[in-house]
């Protein structure tokens, strides 16, 4: 909601705030989990949205595929590039610095493919009263605390400590530390969430144990996925099939110990193929729920108008980008 009072004020026109919810989105989701930003961004969006009365769809759009390309620049951004970094071992600094240039280069040309696609939307301009953000309440200390907290935890992360446990004992600080019943925040769990990626991990224990694997290595031999073009292509037809995080959980045996260009491809290749199509990923549908029940409909062929050729022309230059670092 703070978010929200800053762009009433400062912005008046509909491709700025594009620019902003698109940048916003991303940034925000490269240093929190990506689904979250969708969760609680989604609906700031549509509140501003429908206050200034302009075409909600280009600006959810936005939200869901930048949500996408400003994760896959760092090893906490998304739930397959936190396992990569853990299975991988590569220095988060060392991923950043080359899937960064990447993200930035996804989040302009998205800007530039939804203001092209939706030019007569991108034409109006608008004001906010002052007066109609002065009754948001803004809880300074909360934010200032977990702000804080957060900062401490991406340090601590950063210095080579686990992720887990420094996440853990942050949320834990947190909880015992805040003036809000914890109950209250137990509430705003998406439960349904966590039961969805626990069915992803039990569904590759699966095919692990079915000899589905052996078959997969029989079709594609593991000399043949060490060349990056295919690898890549194949990370991101599996994250549009089975979703990505399986998609990482099934790659990761054709990755030798040593190669580490292969883990940072895969990284990004499976987080930006989330926005080839609408269920590339649960960010995407955690965006479209939320504007369903807003009585916001967007389909898959408006989905699929940006996120296709986004898609495709980004993985392009990150298969290239990847070659020439090898």
């Amino acid at each position: 909601m703070y978010l929200g009072r800053l762009v009433f004020t400062h912005i008046h026109s509909c491709r700025t705030l594009l620019l902003a919810v698109i940048f916003l989105a991303g940034i925000l989701s490269s240093v929190v989990i990506n689904d979250i930003v969708c969760l609680l961004f989604t609906p700031v969006v549509i509140m501003i949205c429908l206050k200034v009365k302009v075409n909600p769809v280009p600006y959810l759009l936005g939200v869901a595929m930048a949500s996408n390309i400003g994760s896959a620049c760092t090893f906490i951004g998304n739930p397959q590039n936190v396992l990569i970094g853990s299975l991988s071992g590569i220095p988060a600094l060392d991923y950043f610095a080359i899937a960064a240039p990447l993200s930035l280069i996804g989040l302009i040309l998205l800007y530039l493919f939804i203001r092209y696609t939706y030019r007569q939307d991108m034409e109006k301009t608008f004001t906010i009263e002052t007066n109609e953000t002065s009754s948001l309440v803004i809880h300074k200390y909360l934010i200032t605390k977990t702000l804080l907290v957060l900062a401490f935890v991406i340090i601590f992360y950063l210095l080579g400590l686990n992720l887990t446990l420094t996440a853990s004992f942050g949320a834990a600080f947190l909880l015992i530390n805040t003036r809000i019943k914890p109950e209250r925040i137990y509430e705003n769990i998406d439960f349904n969430l966590l039961i969805i990626f626990i069915g992803l991990f039990v569904i590759i224990a699966g095919v692990e144990k079915s000899g589905l694997l052996s078959l997969i290595y029989n079709f594609l031999p593991p000399q043949y996925m060490e060349e990056i073009p295919l690898f890549g292509i194949m990370a991101i037809v599996l994250s549009n099939i089975v979703s990505n995080v399986p998609a990482v959980l099934l790659l990761r045996y054709y990755i030798p110990a040593d190669e580490q260009v292969l883990w940072q491809a895969l990284a990004l290749l499976s987080t930006i193929a989330g926005n080839l199509t609408v269920f590339g990923s649960i960010a995407n549908l955690i965006v479209l729920e939320i504007a369903k029940k807003q009585g916001i409909k967007i389909t898959s062929k408006q989905y699929l108008k940006i996120g296709f050729p986004l898609t495709v022309l980004l993985s392009a230059i990150s298969i290239i980008w990847f070659e020439w670092m090898r």
